[in-house]
């Protein structure tokens, strides 16, 4: 398959430590209708030759889950408040979602994000 992104794994990862247990509001700008959407990243790394793939994953598992305990709201939801009039984000520890993925891609291929993977992305099952 030509070009193609083959997910290996789609998990939560939580903070390392307990963290603040809270709801925080976010202030009116925040709260806009226009401004809510979902932000996504794409980060691509260049494997070195002759290194564990899965040790470096484990790195960047263990490096996500200690940086989710001072910046703890990342591991938050973002919710409407009851009254309807603004977000607020509730931290619970709950975790950021994290793809591994490979592909057949080169490196440079990522000068400029995919507007869309589409029928070329294969989900684990």
């Amino acid at each position: 398959m030509a070009n193609s992104v083959h997910v290996k794994e789609v998990i939560v990862i939580k903070p390392s430590e307990p963290t603040p247990s809270r709801v925080l509001s976010l202030s009116a700008l925040d709260s806009q209708l226009f401004l809510r959407f979902t932000v996504e990243y794409l980060f691509v790394f260049k494997a070195r030759p002759g290194l564990d793939q899965s040790v470096i994953t484990a790195r960047v598992k263990a490096a996500l889950a200690k940086i989710l305990v001072p910046y703890y709201p990342l591991a938050g939801r973002v919710r409407a408040k009851l009254d309807g009039s603004s977000l607020e984000v509730v931290c619970r520890a709950q975790g950021a979602v994290f793809i591994e993925a490979v592909s057949d891609h080169t490196i440079n291929d990522f000068d400029k994000a995919p507007r869309l993977l589409g029928s070329e992305v294969e989900m684990p099952r």
